[in-house]
């Protein structure tokens, strides 16, 4: 990790929790202000941050929930409760 840069891992989960509160199951146990916090972190620090949450709210939630499904079933609601613990 760089000392001036936030990590991949850092990034991934900011991700998830962004396009998780535009999720309507998953918006429910998501506090407002961690997707509000999270969408800033990825459009203001991540190169093409808007393009990703552009590009997660055009193909819409069920885009994600069907990725997530193949490569690691559960893993958004994990993200979700792991960062409320």
């Amino acid at each position: 990790m760089q000392e001036t840069k936030a990590s991949g891992t850092a990034y991934l989960i900011s991700a998830s929790l962004a396009v998780s509160g535009r999720d309507p199951l998953l918006s429910q146990i998501v506090p407002s202000q961690t997707v509000a916090l999270s969408e800033w972190v990825i459009e203001d620090t991540l190169p093409n941050g808007r393009l990703l949450l552009w590009a997660s709210e055009a193909g819409g939630p069920g885009f994600v929930r069907i990725v997530e499904r193949i490569v690691l079933p559960g893993i958004q609601a994990h993200y979700i409760v792991r960062k409320r613990l």
